[in-house]
């Protein structure tokens, strides 16, 4: 899916690279990983993720890829949208499909509420 191109210049970082390397063993072997990595801007998570993965091309694996920020945190699974390519446009009619639900169930910030739909306060 994404281009996974080694980083220029590598900082060891080898107790953070192991915990990743076994959870792609774990998917090598059939189980399943899920790895959050955070921190500050700059200090080598994308460079850490993708030494990482460098040796997996030949598996067949799609790899995806997504960046949260403070703005991500407003619109809910936007980056697994953004790692997964789920996009009307896309040209896989399995992510556009998913992105046309994902639409259609959105609300909004602010939901408008219907007339009919006001809670009635009956008095006796």
């Amino acid at each position: 899916m994404w281009p996974i191109d080694l980083p220029p210049k590598w900082v060891d970082r080898s107790r953070e690279l192991a915990i990743l390397r076994a959870g792609i063993e774990a998917l090598r072997h059939g189980g399943g990983a899920a790895v959050w990595v955070e921190g500050e801007p700059g200090i080598g998570k994308s460079s850490l993720v993708v030494e990482a993965l460098a040796g997996t091309s030949e598996l067949g694996w799609d790899i995806g890829w997504g960046i949260a920020d403070q703005l991500a945190e407003r619109l809910p699974l936007s980056v697994m949208q953004d790692c997964l390519q789920v996009r009307l446009s896309s040209p896989d009619p399995r992510r556009a499909h998913a992105a046309g639900l994902l639409r259609s169930q959105r609300l909004g910030l602010f939901p408008r509420r219907h007339e009919s739909s006001r809670p009635r306060m009956r008095i006796p």
